[in-house]
């Protein structure tokens, strides 16, 4: 008789009783079961507060509290990061994960069946595996109504009310007792008011606004000119110079204006040295995109244009710093860090380093150097 294998892929931001729904069918009825946690190597925000390794102990603590398990159960975790802009990688990526687990169990052509809780568009990816059985289950036990973004709303607003939560497992409690205590959710607190009040000023709008912003990838002698945000949102983090496209400017004008601005960065000396430096990256432009993944910034929809430049790699990397930020953009108030630091980062750390960058500045990146022609 044929081996049947159980596909669970979710975020599990954190683990509650609903997903522990699901996973109990899994053991129930499957010779193994296979977690892929998604957004594995995201950088902590409000939406992902949980590193890949937190959520794979808080799962596997799970199993092991509540199942029998032995040496023989066939339970796999695996890490899948998201690809906002390239789905057939993160499709070859759940594959290649699930086939790597399947030999691991040491099983000859299983059957394959996905499960899951089939709610909205944010489950898309279920129906990415039509040679895969697909076993579906509701979203939550009768009588409860979870929801992992409540969830959340609670640890930043409630933290400490986390023991009379009904809706998670001891694990996942056991777990919020120790990460309610450290800096992390205090940081990641104010950043959760910060988006809510950003919200906030735009609910009078008549309509949900669209932002537009640009970005700039800049590659000189095998680095990237990164920055360090100096403020909420990603605080922080890694990510690459950009920002608002004002009212009168165009696009490409505010993405050469905004690396200026973040990096203090300069490609000539003497009186006309902005001016000049304003040309050369200009002239130095080979390539852009657009990234309009409709879920790529907690402050609402953002669509970017990213440009892609290409300096002289025979000449020294220029001298670049974090700045503060011009008086008009913060109504005449100095003193504001815009940026903490600047810096060129070899492309292979900037790579090799997802969990570092800010929203979806990595995959931008990633896209961006598959442009370079030479």
């Amino acid at each position: 008789m044929k081996k049947k294998v159980c596909v669970y892929i979710g975020r599990f931001q954190p683990l509650h009783n609903g997903h522990v729904h699901v996973l109990e069918n899994a053991f129930k009825n499957y010779d193994g079961v296979i977690v892929l946690i998604g957004s594995a190597a995201k950088a902590r925000d409000i939406k992902n507060p949980f590193t890949f390794e937190e959520r794979r102990l808080i799962i596997s603590n799970w199993a092991l509290g509540n199942l029998h398990l032995t040496a023989d159960t066939n339970f796999a975790i695996r890490p899948i990061p998201d690809q906002p802009y390239n789905d057939a990688k993160w499709i070859q990526s759940v594959q290649e994960n699930v086939a790597a687990a399947v030999q691991d169990f040491g099983f000859q052509n299983p059957e394959i069946f996905v499960t899951g809780s089939e709610r909205d568009d944010s489950t898309w990816y279920l129906r990415c595996f039509p040679q895969w059985g697909k076993d579906f289950k509701d979203p939550h036990p009768i009588g409860e109504d979870l929801n992992a973004t409540a969830l959340r709303d609670r640890l930043f607003t409630d933290a400490d009310s986390f023991m009379s939560w009904k809706d998670i497992p001891e694990c996942t409690h056991r777990f919020l007792e120790n990460f309610i205590t450290t800096p992390t959710l205090s940081v990641l607190s104010k950043e959760y008011n910060f988006i809510k009040a950003y919200k906030e000023r735009w609910a009078v709008a008549p309509y949900a606004p669209t932002f537009v912003t640009a970005d700039s990838v800049i590659i000189q002698s095998g680095h990237v000119l990164a920055v360090e945000r100096g403020a909420f949102p990603g605080k922080g983090l890694l990510a690459l110079p950009g920002g608002f496209v004002k009212p009168k400017q165009r696009v490409k004008d505010a993405a050469i204006e905004e690396v200026i601005e973040e990096t203090g960065i300069r490609l000539a000396e003497g009186k006309r040295a902005v001016e000049i430096t304003r040309d050369i990256l200009r002239g130095s432009i080979v390539d852009y995109e657009y990234f309009d993944d409709p879920n790529r910034s907690l402050r609402g929809r953002t669509i970017t244009f990213a440009f892609l430049y290409r300096l002289d790699d025979t000449k020294p990397l220029p001298k670049v710093a974090g700045q503060y930020a011009p008086l008009e953009d913060t109504g005449g108030v100095e003193g504001i860090v815009e940026t903490a630091h600047a810096m060129w980062l070899p492309i292979s750390y900037a790579r090799a380093n997802p969990q570092l960058w800010f929203e979806d500045h990595h995959s931008i990146f990633d896209v961006m150097l598959g442009l370079i022609k030479d």
